[in-house]
């Protein structure tokens, strides 16, 4: 009888193996809760509204870059953060021999990659010397991407820089 009664026990020892294997799966279940709550409340990877009209347009973007290729303006930019949410873009232009390029204008259209509604724009003033610059004031620090633009007679280039605000 003493055989009997621990081989009983024995079996009911047992039967909590099953449910082990049941609550890793909830485990389981419940990060990729978390987890796809997260991926879906976040980021959406979107760059831009209309993909398919710039995707129709993109030999003229090539066209553009080939154009500023033949250029060969040097624009040269520069941040320089110098506190909290605050710093100094410039831009420096220059011809392919290396002269000072006067006459133009530029803008920068600055783009926080990871959050929507925080872009802003922004006129360079000329500062003399092919230089042209902002004082410019984030409302949050972090990665920002910087489009400049220059214009100059009937001519434009634009480069995009990333840069990261203190």
């Amino acid at each position: 009888m003493a055989t009997m009664t621990h081989a009983h026990t024995e079996t009911r020892r047992s039967t909590w193996i099953p449910w082990l294997f049941v609550a890793a799966f909830l485990v389981v279940a419940a990060a990729n809760g978390v987890l796809i709550l997260v991926a879906t409340s976040t980021f959406n990877g979107l760059t831009t509204e209309n993909a398919f009209v710039e995707g129709l347009a993109f030999n003229k973007t090539l066209d553009d870059a080939a154009h500023q290729e033949r250029l060969g303006w040097i624009v040269t930019p520069s941040f320089r953060g110098d506190g909290p949410r605050h710093g100094i873009f410039e831009v420096s232009l220059r011809a392919p021999d290396g002269t000072i390029l006067t006459g133009a204008s530029a803008t920068l259209a600055l783009v926080r990659p990871t959050q929507e509604g925080f872009d802003f724009d922004v006129p360079l003033a000329d500062r003399g010397q092919g230089r042209h610059g902002a004082d410019l004031e984030f409302p949050l620090s972090g990665i920002w991407d910087v489009r400049v633009t220059v214009t100059r007679d009937g001519d434009t280039i634009r480069q995009t820089r990333r840069i990261v605000v203190p």
